[in-house]
């Protein structure tokens, strides 16, 4: 029996590339894995003080799509005014050109602080600044006349979300969530700088992002989910990407960047400490949306940084992947706890989850294996058809058979 390793993660501890789909896939759903009977049990006693995993269990009770959902991290700032943001984003979303603010009172400093969350974000993809008239009325400019066009884009969004949104089931951890949304963007959106919209809209619509519209549209899906977390840019403004806080833990997580390494198909830049990202990137300095001086100490989960393949069973709690240290396998992660056990023994060159179904490649013989009970027992997904990859987009696992010189790519779908 190979070597248990229990990992107890110290460190104070919630967005989804080589995707070809024009629109997102769901994310993770549905379904729970139970461990293999035969998995091994462990040798040391888990470490009894809370570690950072077990402090960011708090639960998603409501992920249901609030389009007036304002950005955490700006939401907080003294000047930010809720009803202001309200009743600019309403205007927005019906496409109206002007507003009316009647007898609210606002400030030049509240007015500019929800303006800025507005532009920033452009959710979706026509705002492109207010202005004060000087009857104090506040005008809305657009990238298009066409008041049509801009409530379609709206609808087109809201569609997108919503959809996305019904998979991160209520009740599931905040590090689960946080992680589902991650695997989304990561798997689905391609990095794009001359796209007609490169922010939320194009990231959620299109699958067309630059690093900015994928920290941004990773931050409006775990604002949706209740999950604290800010925008960070480098010091030279050449990147973006997010700083999440679950718990009393803050980490990094850098979707882009996760996208262009493994197409989603790993965890290597989530839950990154500020050395990490000096590591990774080379960025020493790097600079909060809200002013706030941001460190994070600690990695959240550094056994996954070295992993090639991660996927994550947002409905049990953990996370599979492959590899650890010098020892072959298929590993699970329990998010609660941050015990490591050993489910399979088996050398593997990928891991995907699909609802129950946990499915590996097995490097020995390129054999598409799944263990879905709880007997211990990998079977052969495919018989006599030796695999050369696979990949997980959305709720299907995608692979390519050894002998096809064309690389079609097949679908085992959880539906």
């Amino acid at each position: 029996m190979k070597k248990m390793c229990i990992v107890s993660l110290l460190c104070a501890c919630i967005l989804l590339t080589s995707c070809t789909a024009p629109h997102l896939s769901e994310s993770i759903s549905g379904g729970s894995i139970p461990m293999p009977d035969l998995t091994p049990a462990p040798t040391v006693a888990p470490v009894q003080q809370p570690t950072a995993l077990q402090q960011g269990q708090a639960l998603v009770t409501d992920v249901s799509y609030d389009p007036e959902c304002p950005p955490s991290a700006l939401a907080a700032q003294p000047d930010f005014s809720m009803p202001l943001y309200v009743l600019l984003a309403d205007a927005v979303r019906a496409g109206q050109d002007s507003v009316d603010l009647g007898e609210m009172t606002v400030t030049a400093e509240q007015l500019e602080v929800v303006r800025h969350a507005l532009i920033s974000r452009n959710v979706w993809g026509t705002l492109r600044d207010i202005t004060r008239a000087e009857d104090g009325q506040l005008n809305l400019i657009y990238s298009t006349e066409e008041a049509e066009m801009r409530t379609a884009q709206v609808q087109e969004l809201d569609s997108a979300v919503q959809r996305l949104l019904e998979q991160a089931a209520s009740g599931q951890s905040q590090l689960a969530v946080a992680l589902s949304l991650y695997k989304t963007l990561a798997q689905n959106v391609h990095l794009d700088y001359i796209a007609e919209d490169m922010g939320i809209y194009g990231a959620l619509t299109q699958g067309r992002a630059t690093d900015y519209g994928f920290a941004y549209a990773y931050g409006f899906l775990l604002d949706q989910a209740g999950i604290e977390n800010v925008v960070v840019t480098a010091g030279d403004g050449s990147h973006a990407w997010n700083v999440l806080t679950i718990g009393e833990a803050t980490f990094h997580c850098d979707v882009q960047t996760e996208a262009g390494l493994s197409g989603g198909q790993a965890l290597t830049c989530f839950g990154l400490s500020d050395a990490d990202v000096a590591r990774m990137n080379g960025w020493n300095t790097w600079t909060a949306e809200d002013h706030t001086l941001i460190t994070c100490p600690e990695s959240l989960m550094p056994e996954l940084m070295g992993a090639a393949s991660a996927d994550v069973d947002a409905a049990n709690n953990a996370v599979y992947f492959t590899g650890m240290e010098d020892m072959d396998g298929v590993f699970r992660l329990e998010l609660a706890t941050g015990e490591v056990l050993q489910a399979m023994q088996d050398a593997a060159s990928g891991v995907a989850v699909l609802g129950s179904d946990v499915y590996y490649l097995r490097a020995a013989d390129s054999a598409l294996c799944c263990f879905q009970t709880g007997d211990g027992q990998a079977r052969n997904a495919l018989e006599g058809v030796r695999v050369a990859s696979m990949r997980r987009v959305g709720s299907e696992l995608l692979y390519v058979t050894a002998d096809d010189p064309d690389g079609t790519e097949h679908a085992i779908s959880m539906e």
